[in-house]
């Protein structure tokens, strides 16, 4: 009568693990990835902010920065050179539309940051919160036209 063994060799059970090991390795650093898009779109979007504030200033016309809910910006210029002109008549140019290269972020509040020929903006501090529903990140815009991001909310100062 002939005995049958079964089970794995221990080759075999080393091939195992190390397969398991390659395919973690390549797993991880995929899940890590998540918090440089975020951060990415902030960059983004904080770019896009500073440059309304730079053609505000370069330009002497009003020029803002519309935020919508997904991170979309538009950079639009006014045809004129004081907020209290602005009404139904005011010719609007969209400058420039931007994008966030990760698409699964949203912005909220979705706000418009409108600025001046001096680079001040109209309403007082703004936190603008970028998630993509794990990590929160913070884009704060001041009074006087001071541009900051964080992990954490800015103390809106009035």
């Amino acid at each position: 009568m002939k005995k049958t063994e079964s089970g794995m060799t221990l080759v075999e059970l080393m091939m195992i693990v190390v397969i398991i090991g390659i395919m973690a390795a390549m797993a991880i650093p995929m899940m890590n990835n998540k918090p440089d898009k975020v951060k990415a779109a902030v960059r983004e979007i904080h770019q896009a902010i500073t440059t309304a504030r730079m053609f505000a200033m370069r330009d002497g016309f009003i020029v803002s920065a519309k935020v919508d809910a997904f991170g979309n910006v538009q950079l639009i210029q006014y045809s004129v050179k004081l907020i209290s002109k602005i009404d139904d008549k005011t010719v609007k140019t969209v400058i420039r539309e931007i994008k966030p290269s990760y698409n699964k972020v949203t912005a909220s509040p979705a706000t418009e940051f409108v600025f001046t020929s001096a680079g001040e903006t109209q309403q007082g501090g703004v936190n603008l919160a970028i998630t993509d529903g794990q990590t929160k990140l913070y884009v704060y815009v001041g009074k006087i036209g001071m541009i900051r991001t964080g992990t954490n909310e800015i103390a809106v100062v009035q």
